[in-house]
């Protein structure tokens, strides 16, 4: 079954928007849930399947390497 997300006229959006560069709102809150501590994202009622089953559908970058990992310094060149 196709996805309702790429048809017609939103899916011609979504298309452009993804040349030009944007990020769906979606995995901006995906960015944000990364950066709370565990008390934080309790707070606001996110748990970590929410954030994987978020990253699954919308499909979000992985978070960046942590400065000084080894994958850091691959893509930091």
């Amino acid at each position: 079954m196709a996805d309702p997300r790429t048809q017609g006229a939103a899916g011609v959006v979504r298309f452009i928007g993804t040349l030009a560069g944007a990020v769906d709102p979606h995995c901006v809150d995906v960015d944000a849930w990364r950066g709370m501590t565990a008390r934080e994202r309790i707070a606001h009622h996110v748990d970590p399947d929410a954030i994987t089953a978020t990253v699954e559908r919308y499909g979000c970058a992985p978070p960046p390497a942590p400065p000084g990992s080894p994958a850091y310094l691959r893509t930091s060149r």
